[in-house]
């Protein structure tokens, strides 16, 4: 087990109600995401490098319906927050969540600013994310879904226990063709 995993798992989630899960070691830090964070989440969804390699470069919606889409994600009580805010010391660097998807999966989504990729940073995220996880979310299998090329991506899930077990093809508008995606879960 990680560090970091360790770390988390020890303390009581009631302890930690409107707190930020930090990790100190590592200056990274997941809050649940707050209105504050909307404008920098927004900003970072704009990297062209990430859009690029997520396969949504130019399939960008408007700043207001952003907003609401994200305003449906704050947790009045953030012991049971499923989306957080990633943080490297104060600096806004992405996000983390589970969303409900089709035909009712968990989907894992997350997003970081190409600045700050090649540190481990979404390895940590994602093991701070999972530790602190309401037990009532693994009742069910967590899914996310990779762009093919995106090897980093898929080296952090197989790192955190998700396994591939399908492909699905899409349509990447930025890319003006088809693109694979590897499909993961975990549980």
């Amino acid at each position: 087990m990680s560090k970091i995993v360790q770390h988390f798992s020890h303390q009581e989630k009631t302890e930690k109600k409107n707190e930020a899960f930090t990790c100190s070691d590592a200056e990274l830090s997941l809050t649940p995401i707050a209105r504050a964070d909307f404008a920098a989440i927004f900003a970072l969804q704009h990297d062209t490098a990430g859009a690029r390699l997520a396969g949504v470069e130019g399939e960008f919606v408007e700043e207001d319906v952003f907003n609401r889409s994200m305003e449906q994600n704050i947790a009045s009580d953030a012991s049971k927050a499923t989306v957080f805010t990633i943080r490297e010391h104060s600096a806004v660097a992405g996000y983390i969540g589970v969303f409900e998807g089709a035909g009712g999966n968990l989907q894992l989504s997350y997003w970081l600013h190409s600045q700050f990729w090649g540190r481990g940073m979404g390895t940590k995220a994602l093991a701070l994310f999972l530790a602190h996880l309401p037990r009532q979310i693994f009742e069910r299998p967590l899914y996310a879904a990779v762009v093919e090329e995106n090897e980093a991506s898929k080296r952090m899930l197989k790192r955190a226990g998700f396994d591939a077990y399908d492909s699905r093809m899409f349509f990447s508008a930025a890319h003006k063709a088809q693109k694979k995606q590897i499909l993961f879960r975990k549980g």
